[in-house]
């Protein structure tokens, strides 16, 4: 929950994970059934978490750090069995932050 923001960027980071290949992003969005401009976005925030980087062909899964790569392959295999209450935890999440965010909103007074 600290550091994925969407289902999408945790569908990409196992996808990434598991096929350990270079990516495009246009190939990627495809197989996420997303804009490529948000598959853009998402690469980028994987990218800022160190989880990916970015090489002469595309985008690669490449985590340094075997215990946050442990943590992602815990994270493949509750998502698995898991599906439905993982994304409902991500979705509320997101919603939580969002509703926190616009208390700050200024509003004009009508």
């Amino acid at each position: 929950l600290k550091t994925i923001a969407s289902v999408a960027e945790l569908e990409a980071l196992l996808l990434l994970r598991r096929e350990m290949a270079s990516w495009s992003v246009e190939t990627l969005a495809q197989r996420l059934y997303v804009p490529p401009a948000e598959a853009e976005l998402v690469l980028r925030a994987l990218m800022s978490l160190d989880f990916v980087v970015q090489d002469e062909v595309g985008y690669r899964y490449e985590c340094t750090a075997p215990e946050l790569d442990r943590l992602v392959e815990k994270t493949a295999e509750v998502y698995a069995r898991q599906l439905i209450p993982v994304t409902k935890l991500i979705h509320d999440h997101g919603r939580r932050i969002r509703r926190f965010a616009d208390a700050f909103r200024l509003r004009r007074d009508p």
